[in-house]
């Protein structure tokens, strides 16, 4: 499960922005599905809160070289599924 942080740029959709986060930020390239809901966060820099979407991704592509991997690890796990979702 990804749960990466950016920005989306006015010319994007809140989707589009999320495709490009996991491959900037994981190297991972997929389908995003419908939105899973939003969060609350802080800013590590700025006395201030943000609202955060989250959209699941089912992983297509996996990137050996990618724009962050010098400053993120990924590593992947087992997901539980709760099927009453």
């Amino acid at each position: 499960m990804l749960f990466l942080k950016g920005g989306w740029e006015l010319d994007e959709s809140k989707k589009e922005a999320a495709l490009r986060e996991t491959i900037e930020e994981a190297g991972v390239r997929g389908i995003v599905g419908g939105k899973l809901g939003k969060r609350s966060f802080k800013s590590k820099t700025h006395d201030t809160f943000y609202e955060g979407y989250m959209f699941p991704l089912l992983v297509e592509e996996q990137h050996e070289f990618w724009p962050e991997q010098n400053v993120r690890q990924r590593t992947w796990g087992t997901a539980i599924v709760d099927e009453r979702i």
